[in-house]
């Protein structure tokens, strides 16, 4: 049985390091990696930030390379960039140990990950290999999968489900709707437009890992 771990790492010990230095107000979601032919490929969220900056400061950050905008949605846009040779070694567990970062939110004070391992030998493997490697972290939560939140089978965040399952049950979704947005704002406990921000990034998962099988304009080998 799967297991799934919930960890915090300082910001040195992931990508973007630099980018988060130079922009410390930003909000980086790592969406999914995907593994081509010959590098590792990020897409990733940008939040409670000044975008034009950010994109100054992720062009000298040499974790990453070849960073392009994808969309934008007010405050928020979607970004697609080449992890470097100077990536910190955490990003590359799946290939050591069998494991899966499923979420990372990156912060100036760190990286909060969700990680899935095969089973218990493989959560062994990875605090061996973090330990070998120099990788701080600190466990915060351990589960197995299927203790897993609503929505987890579809890449969503606890967050994202219960934004959408809110919604829907409020009505939001409905035509004419029974709820409008800052009716499911007040009742999620959030600001009007990070209700937004969240629903809309919550549709982009959704309907990424639940229909679409390749992104635009690519051909993966495989999904991490």
């Amino acid at each position: 049985m799967s297991i799934i771990g919930k960890f915090h790492v300082t910001a040195e010990m992931f990508p973007l390091t630099a980018t988060l230095q130079s922009v410390p107000d930003a909000v980086i979601e790592v969406e999914r990696v995907v593994a081509m032919r010959t590098s590792l490929t990020p897409y990733f969220w940008v939040s409670d930030c000044d975008l034009a900056a950010f994109e100054r400061a992720v062009d000298e950050d040499p974790s990453i390379q070849n960073v392009r905008r994808l969309d934008t949605f007010e405050d928020a846009a979607l970004f697609r960039g080449e992890w470097t040779e100077q990536t910190k070694a955490i990003l590359f567990v799946y290939r050591e140990v069998n494991a899966v970062i499923l979420e990372a939110t990156g912060r100036r004070d760190g990286w909060s990950l969700r990680v899935r391992f095969e089973n218990y030998h493989s959560l062994q493997d990875f605090n061996e290999y973090c330990q070998a490697n120099g990788i701080e972290f600190e466990l915060k939560q351990l589960f197995d999968e299927t203790e897993g939140h609503q929505g987890s089978q579809f890449g969503l965040t606890e967050k994202q489900a219960d934004a959408l399952t809110t919604a829907w049950r409020a009505g939001y979704f409905e035509t004419p709707r029974r709820a409008t947005l800052e009716d499911v704002a007040d009742e999620l406990g959030i600001a009007k437009q990070s209700a937004g921000q969240l629903l809309r990034r919550a549709h982009h998962r959704l309907v990424g890992n639940a229909l679409a099988t390749t992104p635009p304009d690519d051909e993966p080998e495989k999904s991490i």
